[in-house]
């Protein structure tokens, strides 16, 4: 659940490694938008072993 905490400190993370505010948002939304369609793929592949 890290990626979901570097929104909370987003102005330390902005200074200290020169991104932009945008940057450190989209780093929960691509979790967040690839997990809704590869949950269910991992989910039969773990369910099958």
């Amino acid at each position: 659940m890290q990626w979901l905490q570097y929104s909370i400190i987003q102005d330390a993370v902005v200074k200290h490694y020169g991104v932009t505010s945008i940057t450190v948002y989209w780093t929960s939304m691509v979790y967040m938008i690839t997990y809704i369609p590869l949950i269910f793929p991992a989910s039969y592949l773990l369910d099958k072993t």
